[in-house]
């Protein structure tokens, strides 16, 4: 949801407007919203080292299959200018924020070879809470196709950070019982799963839409 004013009728609430006829080609447009993200993904890596229950190494396999979803309020503003050429084409720039709360599960299996030797298999699935703070700021035209629809495409440049509130792991470990505590932390800091609770991403993407105002 989103509201469209001209700078010029800004300028005029404080009589400002006089001889500053550039404004009317601006309009400013606050906007809150709601948003729904989701993902699946599958990884696999390879990680070999030493132990620290003796002199022995390991070659370990693992393979994650994951599901997320996030959804949350966002808000931001766009600032459009109207090109002084003879086409309906409007330079855009905006900002947004947004806040999410994630859900996220993986199934995870390890499989690693030991030069004991020995072999342990770990079945985990691991499922955690973060929230997710973000923003971004978007370089865009806009291509009006009526008075009331406009075509856009945008570059977006976003950043968000990722904070871990609830974590819960459930293990099959091929050594049994035993072996169920240090498959947690196996679980936590295996390559592919720890990057994913506690951490910054930055991203790039090209957005092309429509806008329809009412």
């Amino acid at each position: 949801l989103g509201y469209r004013i001209n700078a010029a009728e800004i300028a005029g609430w404080f009589n400002a407007g006089d001889g500053l006829d550039y404004l009317r080609d601006i309009e400013l447009e606050p906007f809150v919203g709601y948003m729904a993200r989701q993902h699946d993904a599958l990884f696999d890596s390879t990680a070999f080292g030493e132990t620290t229950l003796g002199p022995a190494q390991y070659y370990a396999s693992e393979n994650v299959n994951m599901f997320s979803r996030a959804k949350g309020p966002s808000w931001g503003f766009r600032i459009i200018y109207r090109l002084p050429i003879d086409q309906p084409l409007k330079l855009e720039v905006g900002l947004n924020s947004y806040s999410l709360s994630a859900d996220t599960t993986a199934d995870l299996e390890r499989n690693t070879i030991y030069t004991t030797p020995s072999y342990r298999e770990i079945r985990s699935k691991l499922a955690y809470k973060s929230t997710i703070d973000g923003g971004s700021v978007t370089l865009g035209l806009r291509y009006g196709l009526s008075d009331n629809l406009d075509l856009f495409t945008r570059l977006r440049g976003e950043s968000a950070t990722y904070s871990t509130t609830k974590i819960s792991v459930a293990n099959q470990d091929s050594e049994g019982f035993q072996g169920t505590n240090s498959s947690v932390a196996v679980t936590l800091l295996s390559p592919i799963v720890s990057p994913l609770l506690n951490n910054e991403e930055e991203v790039g993407s090209l957005e092309i839409g429509l806008i329809r105002r009412y």
